[in-house]
């Protein structure tokens, strides 16, 4: 899946195209990454040795209720930082939205996604960090496995 500086970055272009100023990066950065940082969570311990099971919190939050959610992050911004946290929170799911589809069709069933990233915009090599990218955490690559409908 995206990886988190392609989020970023892609909520950042969003946001140039529409000619919004960004006020709040680090809160933009933050809500552009949703729930993909709770798979990083203690990555190296396995996971029953983890104090939280946040990893399975980022994937309920990709799959349940993710309308009721978003819903209620907008009616409930009341900062400026809370503002660009939802609006890189819902460019986050856009971008979930069109690429998760994309990526489930080009693996198989229940195997990593091996095709080119390096293609895709802002893909694996567009995140070498010599280029001023940035490496997704070590464990946290998903299974190409599309979320069962509800």
């Amino acid at each position: 899946m995206p990886e988190g500086y392609t989020h970023v970055r892609t909520a950042q272009k969003a946001a140039t195209a529409i000619h919004y100023k960004v006020q709040c990066p680090a809160a933009f950065a933050a809500g552009a990454n949703g729930p993909d940082s709770f798979f990083c969570y203690e990555v190296w311990k396995k996971r029953a040795k983890r104090h939280f099971d946040l990893p399975t919190l980022g994937n309920r939050m990709h799959e349940e209720k993710t309308g009721e959610f978003l819903r209620s992050l907008c009616r409930h911004v009341k900062s400026r930082p809370q503002v660009e946290y939802a609006l890189g929170f819902l460019s986050h799911y856009a971008a979930d939205t069109v690429v998760h589809p994309f990526v489930y069709a080009m693996c198989q069933p229940g195997q990593p996604y091996a095709g080119p990233g390096a293609r895709l915009p802002g893909g694996r090599a567009g995140l070498h960090p010599a280029r001023g990218g940035h490496r997704q955490c070590a464990g946290a690559r998903q299974r190409c496995q599309p979320p069962a409908h509800r």
